[in-house]
């Protein structure tokens, strides 16, 4: 799927990848409706393989541990979560208007799923590497429109911005995980900070 010309994922490219992707695609979702019934921590790779009616050794030709999961199912709920969250930027043509309809949007999409988010995180952080769902580009792409629009600061580069602002979100998601507020009221406080710093108005 392209979001204003920006590619959200790779298609794959042969049918072989495409079996495996639906396979991958399997296997994470039966492993989050096990999570969402017993909790992830009871849960074992021996249940979701049973389950899946995979062999143990597929579970692990493709997820090593169940964070694993965690992080290949969330990067397709994004993607499917992308045409609700799509209609809600229609119409915007600001580019900081629509970086911040998508980051509200999505934050509905995730609202249900703070359980898992803390090993979700602490997987994210220990490999980097794990594939990106795509967001990263897209707000790639509207921060450098929005550089490019005089709406941000002309001497930070797009990629800077960047690493600043997924450090924010971030952040947003720790305290979204004990502060009892909803992602949609921490990511509103995060994105004000990012605009605005935290310094008083004058």
């Amino acid at each position: 799927m392209f979001i204003y010309g920006v590619p959200m994922s790779k298609p794959p490219a042969s049918l072989r990848e495409r079996k495996r992707q639906m396979t991958a695609d399997l296997l994470a979702d039966t492993a989050m409706a096990l999570f969402q019934e017993r909790g992830f921590k009871v849960v074992t790779m021996d249940e979701i393989a049973s389950r899946a009616e995979v062999a143990r050794g597929t579970l692990y030709s493709y997820f090593p541990v169940k964070e694993a999961l965690l992080s290949h199912y969330f990067g397709q709920h994004l993607q499917r979560s992308l045409p609700d969250i799509m209609a809600q930027l229609a119409g915007l043509t600001d580019p900081l208007q629509r970086l911040h309809a998508f980051l509200l949007g999505s934050a509905v999409h995730l609202e249900s799923y703070r359980d898992f988010f803390g090993p979700y995180l602490q997987y994210r952080f220990a490999h980097p590497e794990s594939p990106d769902s795509g967001s990263s580009r897209l707000f790639l792409h509207l921060l450098e429109e929005a550089r490019v629009a005089g709406q941000l600061r002309g001497e930070l580069a797009p990629e800077v911005l960047l690493d600043y602002l997924r450090n924010l979100v971030l952040g947003a998601l720790h305290r979204w995980l004990h502060s009892g507020e909803t992602l949609q009221a921490e990511y509103e406080r995060m994105w004000q900070f990012f605009l605005h710093g935290a310094a008083r108005p004058v």
